[in-house]
């Protein structure tokens, strides 16, 4: 058995957890120890139930958006560290994956956001519903 944990850093990213059948989402915990604190209470469920836990990280580039400060770069590289770093300290396997790998492969439907799920409608159309995206299938 294994639990999944799937992290989008940053403010508006979020934490979403996949464990005996059942996945569940948090948006991003807002400090640092918040971080850590949720992390190790997964971990923990994993260790009691005997799962090993692997921790899929969206990988991040040095570029945030147009017109964001220098300092909102930094933030936003200090907590992506943070994530990375805890999740190593912890003992939980880490795979970097690009941003449109984790939307299309790791998040299920309820989990992802407003336009992705447009997105996602759009794409599945006509198709029978054993045609739906991995995420959707596997939801």
């Amino acid at each position: 058995m294994k639990h999944l944990i799937a992290i989008d850093p940053g403010a508006a990213g979020g934490v979403a957890v996949s464990a005996s059948g059942i996945v569940v989402c948090h948006p991003m915990p807002e400090t640092q120890g918040d971080v850590l604190e949720l992390i190790r209470d997964i971990k923990r469920a994993a260790d009691v139930e005997g799962a090993s836990c692997v921790c899929v990280l969206e990988e991040v580039g040095g570029f945030v958006g147009k017109h964001q400060p220098g300092s909102a770069m930094f933030k936003f590289g200090e907590g992506y560290g943070f994530v990375k770093g805890s999740v190593q300290a912890l003992g939980i396997r880490l795979e970097l994956v690009l941003p449109a790998g984790l939307a299309k492969d790791i998040r299920p439907r309820h989990c992802l956001t407003v336009r992705e799920q447009v997105r996602v409608e759009k794409q599945t159309q006509g198709r029978s519903s054993t045609a739906l995206p991995r995420s959707s299938r596997d939801a």
